[in-house]
């Protein structure tokens, strides 16, 4: 009887051994994936200012970015713009301040004329001269692709009837 006794309670230790381990390991996986977002710049993200555009790994098609920011208190944002190189290497393809003095206000930046890569933006919360939050997201923009199909509607010396079934056919080809 005592023999049976200390193997359950044996048992029970192994049980919530095993528990804290598992415990421990969801917390440090979760610890270890949270560090990256904020090692890019060092600073956490403004609460009062939301990146709308572009999305977090976002790819884009046509060599143009659309950044839009929102900002929902009186603040003074920086937008940095750059080329990513290598793991380590960046090059700044444009930077510009915007400040607004009012409760709720957007900054939009259209960027163009983009060649295949990959992309961060930076948006930084600044207070006299110096970043107190920071905000990084990357994109790729990837090669154009065509999806478009050229059909000849005034030179067809087809009837109406071929000219759906020749267009349904490139379609779906």
């Amino acid at each position: 009887m005592f023999c049976a006794a200390y193997l359950i309670q044996e048992g029970d230790a192994i049980v919530k051994k095993r528990k804290l381990f598992i415990i421990l390991a969801v917390v440090m996986c979760l610890l270890v994936n949270a560090v990256p977002t904020f090692a890019a710049s060092g600073l956490g993200d403004d609460p009062n200012v939301i990146v709308i555009s572009p999305t977090k790994d976002a790819v884009m098609k046509s060599g143009k970015v659309l950044v839009s920011v929102k900002m929902t208190a009186p603040k003074t944002i920086k937008m940095s713009f750059y080329e990513v190189k290598s793991s380590s290497a960046k090059s700044l393809i444009k930077s510009e301040t915007y400040s607004s003095n009012k409760n709720l206000s957007y900054y939009t930046r259209q960027l163009t004329g983009l060649d295949p890569g990959v992309y961060c933006v930076n948006i930084s919360t600044m207070n006299s001269g110096k970043a107190i939050y920071a905000s990084e997201i990357y994109i790729k923009v990837a090669k154009k692709t065509s999806n478009t199909v050229k059909v000849d509607v005034f030179n067809s010396q087809n009837t109406s009837t071929s000219f759906w079934s020749s267009l349904l056919k490139k379609l779906l080809d």
